[in-house]
Order: structure tokens, then C-alpha cells, then sequence
């Protein structure tokens, strides 16, 4: 019994390595959003984590920010800004990122949590390269 217990305590160390409240970097599919000026849709993944939430959405280089809704459970699975809304996929471990049509300059950040992990996605439209 006592040899049992210490294989399972031994094995339980070496499958989870990180600390309390150490989680790796959120892995993204793609880092930074273009849109033109007829706007639209695009979907960027979280490649590992099976789930993350929105914290908001910063029009980039200001104080202006959009929180995102809590919902009825605090699930934090939309926001609207200006010009911009972002909501997390049917697949849990992906954002929706919708640009409205504008000639305007925009230039948002959009700042995702998975657990203690922290990530964010430029997000452009009319901007140069």
C-alpha cells in the first residue's frame, strides 16, 4: 500500500511540472488582424489552451477601453467597441473578430485571458503595413 501511494505521488510530480499559477504563454494562430476598408471577419485560434475568455478591447496607444460583457454566468464571451466586435467561437479556444466598413484609420488591441496567461491581437483596418 505504502509503495503505491509513493508511485502515484512520484508519477503526479513529473506529469505536472508548472507551479501554482504558472501557465505557459498563450499560443496564438495568428498575432495580427489587416482589414481594408470594407472590414469583415476573421477568426484567430488559441493553440494551447481548449478555452480563454475576452478582456476587452483598447483603441491602440489610448486610454479607451471597451470591457467586455460578463454575460449571465461571467463567462466574458463578447465585446463591442467602435467599429469592432469580438466574441469567442463555437470552438471555445477561438475569438471572432468583426471590423464594420470605414474609410477611417483604426487600430485596436484586443486582450485575451486563459487562466493566468495573458495574450493580445492587433487588430488594423486602413493602416500602413
Amino acid at each position: 500500500m505504502f509503495f503505491c501511494f509513493c508511485t502515484l505521488l512520484f508519477s503526479s510530480c513529473e506529469i505536472n511540472k508548472m507551479s501554482p499559477g504558472e501557465w505557459n504563454p498563450i499560443e496564438l494562430s495568428q498575432s495580427e488582424i489587416t482589414f481594408d476598408a470594407k472590414g469583415g471577419s476573421c477568426t484567430v485560434e488559441c493553440k494551447n489552451y481548449p478555452g480563454w475568455w475576452i478582456n476587452g478591447i483598447q483603441i491602440t496607444g489610448t486610454d479607451i477601453y471597451y470591457y467586455s460583457d460578463p454575460g449571465e454566468n461571467y463567462t466574458y464571451l463578447t465585446a463591442t467597441g467602435n467599429g469592432i466586435s469580438v466574441k469567442i467561437g463555437p470552438e471555445k479556444n477561438a475569438v471572432i473578430i468583426t471590423v464594420t466598413p470605414s474609410s477611417e484609420q483604426n487600430d485596436w488591441t484586443v486582450l485575451m485571458e486563459a487562466g493566468d496567461a495573458f495574450t493580445s491581437i492587433r487588430v488594423r483596418q486602413n493602416l500602413p503595413s
